[in-house]
């Protein structure tokens, strides 16, 4: 039986290792990582870089500060049955019938948009 060890990236917050052992017709593969997403080190980036720019989510004004936790998670932003219908998605995508007037900050497929995407499919989690 031969081990073969891969390394890889599935996204841009964090690194899994998976290790395949390759046996018999069809092999057996077992994988195994750790790791999830955090508000913290990986969203607040996106939101400092993209959203918390002056007159836009700082705070102090109507629109959420995306930078807490506890306004980021609400169930008025994110849906934890069916992330892709997440209000965040439809405005920070720019989707039809959603107007953002800060564009597309997060456009489907774009490193912003999957890490917040993986983070509501993990339960939104308030990992340090």
């Amino acid at each position: 039986m031969r081990t073969v060890t891969v390394r890889f990236s599935p996204t841009d917050f964090t690194t899994q290792n998976c290790t395949i052992v390759a046996g018999g017709i069809c092999g057996n593969v077992s994988a195994s990582g750790t790791g999830g997403v955090s508000h913290a080190r990986h969203i607040v980036p996106f939101v400092n870089a993209n959203c918390a720019l002056s007159g836009c989510h700082t705070g102090g004004n109507p629109l959420p500060d995306f930078r807490t936790y506890a306004v980021m998670s609400s169930p008025t932003y994110i849906s934890l049955g069916n992330p892709a219908a997440s209000f965040i998605f439809q405005k920070a995508s720019d989707n039809p019938g959603t107007a953002h007037s800060g564009g597309k900050p997060w456009p489907v497929g774009g490193a912003p948009y999957n890490t917040v995407f993986t983070w509501i499919q993990q339960g939104a989690p308030n990992l340090p």
